[in-house]
């Protein structure tokens, strides 16, 4: 896990002029990338796991920092790191939950570069506002896989546009805001595991999810408004990435060693 970065300089100083993108300026389609969204298939089938207890027709209340959600998730401003595929590259995927309201309607998209502004670095998933801007809608369940190439991974984010600004998801600190709203972007503070089609395997596995919310309130102090999604990472291989070490079969090994001598030292006492 990874705490969110400060600003860079040179960020702040372009978006301070452009707070938010206008169709006239948003980044290219994710199209142009090799990117796109895919809908949910029966090979993912989110429906029947636990992420649809986070889908906008799940018992979702608004999380907060510190606190619990129905399900024993805690939420605190700390976003997942997926750092540790700078070095040889990998694949980011994001997969839509929802929005806390249908008038609630971003564009979306990701960036290379940490600044959504850095024009042929930064792309365009979907523009929910904008039927004439495809593709211009999601469902639950939806996906949009991102390839990093090695040393993209450290400066890789996403970003939601709103009315009010450009929010970066995994470094906030870099998002750029007009004075109408504040925003918050909260993690579960450990992931799911979720079953997943895993196709360099052939096989469904479970593999580590972090459930996010894009939570903005209104300077006016009318009620908030809330974007989610989930992310996953994979190596470049295709395997999930861990971010809990899996123990060796040498380890399993030597920890069966132990409770079976932890055993016999019992049994020896007892008599």
């Amino acid at each position: 896990m990874r705490t969110f970065l400060a600003p860079l300089a040179l960020f702040a100083s372009v978006v301070t002029a452009q707070a938010q993108f206008t169709n006239a300026t948003l980044p290219s389609l994710s199209t142009t990338d090799g990117a796109s969204i895919v809908p949910d298939t029966a090979e993912t089938n989110w429906a029947s796991s636990a992420l649809a207890n986070y889908s906008t027709s799940g018992s979702f209340v608004t999380p907060s920092a510190g606190g619990m959600d129905a399900w024993g998730h805690t939420w605190s401003t700390t976003a997942p790191d997926f750092g540790s595929l700078n070095s040889a590259g990998g694949t980011v995927r994001e997969i839509f939950l929802g929005a806390g309201n249908d008038s609630f309607t971003p564009a979306v998209g990701y960036t290379y570069l940490t600044s959504p502004y850095s024009v042929g670095n930064s792309y365009t998933l979907a523009h929910l506002s904008d039927d004439s801007y495809a593709p211009s809608t999601f469902a639950f369940g939806d996906i949009a896989d991102i390839s990093l190439a090695p040393g993209w991974g450290t400066a890789f984010d996403l970003w939601v546009d709103t009315t009010h600004g450009v929010y970066t998801i995994f470094n906030p600190a870099n998002s750029q805001t007009s004075a109408g709203a504040t925003a918050q972007v909260l993690w579960t503070n450990s992931p799911l595991l979720i079953s997943t089609w895993i196709p360099a395997e052939s096989a469904f596995e479970d593999v580590e999810t972090w459930i996010g919310s894009l939570i903005e309130t209104p300077a006016t102090g009318g009620p908030s408004e809330e974007f989610r999604f989930a992310v996953q990472g994979f190596e470049v291989q295709g395997e999930p990435l861990r971010t809990t070490p899996v123990p060796e079969a040498s380890t399993y090994g030597l920890l069966g060693a132990l409770a079976l001598g932890s055993l016999v030292v019992k049994r020896k006492l007892r008599r």
